[in-house]
């Protein structure tokens, strides 16, 4: 019975090291394994996201205590911004030759 059992765990020894021998290892990031999107979750956890939700209950607040037009110009102002910001990009990536007036 003795010989039985000393048998078994070197047989179980046997297997279990040709098992790590055959295991293959990754040494890379898990963003660089991930060619599909299927490992990594793009979207954020949920600390960011209360945090996030938090800052626009803040802005909302912000923005109830003045006026309209006050919003109204705010608003023009940043879409303002950004429509420059735009047109400067597509000047930037518009061929020299292009013609513009």
């Amino acid at each position: 019975m003795d010989s039985l059992l000393r048998r078994i765990v070197i047989n179980l020894s046997i297997s279990h090291y040709h098992r790590e021998l055959s295991t293959p290892f990754a040494f890379e990031s898990a963003e660089k394994l991930d060619t599909r999107g299927l490992l990594v979750d793009p979207a954020p956890g949920p600390e960011r996201a209360l945090t996030a939700e938090q800052q626009l209950d803040r802005v909302v607040t912000m923005l109830t205590a003045v006026s309209p037009r006050t919003c109204q110009i705010l608003i023009a102002q940043r879409i303002e911004k950004h429509l420059a910001a735009a047109v400067s990009a597509l000047g930037e990536m518009l061929p020299a030759d292009f013609g513009l007036p």
